[in-house]
């Protein structure tokens, strides 16, 4: 069996392919995504769902991805989230886009999630609307809940919008 070099360091105990050039790399010269360094996004270019890459693959053609999904992910993290009920809250405000679908999830916050990902990733600031469904799976013995969810992703900065419901039930 024939030994490759690292073309990187020039080792010979490369084991790992890029995952844009195909050279070979050793483990302690590759950069190594995890899996889930984009779970949320949706149109991702193949040579990123590889998850090994040398360092000029890495610093030329991933890295700027990855830094502009974890920006858009903290955007994801302060957008309002307002739910089928909440109608009251949300009356006023324009529903134009087409609503988002989310594939079925393994937990009830991971789509609420993905829903402000697609929102922050549009360049909302809301999401209105939400509607999520649970579906029993019984594997078995076992079972468990897949959920999926719609929402409207909308503008609602500059909107009069009343959050506080205990002037509602209590008016005094």
């Amino acid at each position: 069996m024939e030994q490759q070099t690292c073309s990187q360091c020039e080792k010979n105990k490369s084991v790992l392919n890029c995952g844009f050039c195909a050279c070979t790399i050793c483990k302690k010269c590759a950069h190594i995504l995890d899996p889930e360094s984009f779970a949320f996004a949706v149109n991702l270019a193949p040579e990123l769902k590889h998850g090994t890459f040398c360092t000029s693959c890495y610093d030329d053609k991933v890295a700027e991805p990855l830094a502009d999904y974890f920006s858009v992910l903290e955007l994801a993290k302060n957008v309002d989230v307002f739910f089928k009920n909440q109608g009251k809250e949300t009356r006023l405000v324009r529903r134009k886009e087409k609503p988002v679908l989310i594939e079925p999830c393994d937990d009830r916050d991971e789509v609420v999630m993905r829903l402000a990902y697609q929102a922050a990733l549009g360049g909302f600031d809301s999401v209105v609307d939400i509607d999520l469904k649970a579906h029993k799976i019984h594997h078995g013995g076992y079972q468990k809940q897949l959920w999926r969810g719609t929402g409207v992703p909308a503008n609602t900065k500059g909107k009069v919008i009343n959050t506080d419901k205990s002037i509602w039930h209590n008016p005094n």
